[in-house]
């Protein structure tokens, strides 16, 4: 059986550079702590409509 592991992100750290860091930082550190494959998904997307688009282009978080 093969396992992998999850990192939920809210859609409130898309709109802040510093805290949308910090949250990839503390996945990095996650991943390289439990040695096992990761995905890092964004959760509560349905609230982009409210507060609209985030700041950063889409080329800020493909860098990252």
């Amino acid at each position: 059986m093969r396992m992998s592991a999850l990192h939920l992100v809210d859609v409130g750290y898309l709109y802040d550079r510093n805290r949308f860091l910090s949250a990839m930082m503390l996945s990095l550190t996650a991943i390289v702590g439990m040695e096992m494959p990761f995905i890092n998904a964004i959760t509560k997307v349905d609230l982009m409509k409210k507060l609209g688009r985030p700041e950063m282009n889409l080329a800020f978080y493909n860098e990252i």
